[in-house]
């Protein structure tokens, strides 16, 4: 019983509260990655899944054009838009980059039954390094993206301003040398 109160004591002095909108968020961006990313992924290999299940990056520009880059970059703009502050938005987007890639071992084990195989191909290749940069790098720039409208948002809105690059001052003077 003691136990139980040191820990509902620990509870309040943390201050622990849940987010929902940012929980939601992040569901409903999971849920596109599962079932339109993967979906396009599905319907594309058909039966004939190899290691481009785990080396999804070779498939990026081989189905209808870089769909699927642009449902990466949509997402983490997303979550990143949704966000008061961006930086929780880019932490919610590399959390999403993880998720993809727990995905993809989880279907390469469906399709091929539980082995160590999809952790040999993730870090025992190089195209697996190359799988991990090209995503989050995509990840990322989607982030930058959502960042970008968000500001935006922000400057039409008043709440921000653009701070000038060279100050307007009279004293300002630019010299030039003459020859």
């Amino acid at each position: 019983m003691k136990e139980k109160k040191e820990l509902i004591d620990f509870l309040k002095k943390k201050e622990i509260s849940l987010n929902f909108k940012r929980i939601g968020n992040f569901s409903i961006s999971v849920i596109i990655i599962h079932f339109i990313f993967f979906g396009i992924i599905c319907n594309y290999l058909n039966y004939n899944t190899d290691e481009r299940l785990i080396w999804f990056y070779q498939l990026y520009f081989e189905i209808y054009h870089g769909i699927l880059i642009l449902i990466l970059i949509v997402t983490s703009a997303f979550l990143v838009y949704q966000e008061d502050i961006s930086i929780i938005g880019i932490k919610q987007v590399l959390r999403l980059g993880s998720v993809i890639i727990i995905f993809s071992v989880l279907w390469y084990w469906e399709e091929f039954g539980f082995s160590i195989n999809p952790f040999i191909l993730i870090f025992g290749f190089f195209q697996g390094y190359l799988n991990f940069l090209i995503l989050f790098t995509i990840l990322l720039i989607g982030a930058l993206i959502g960042r970008k409208f968000k500001q935006y948002k922000l400057l039409k809105q008043g709440v921000i301003q653009l701070i000038p690059l060279m100050p307007k001052t009279k004293d300002y003077v630019i010299e030039k040398e003459v020859n």
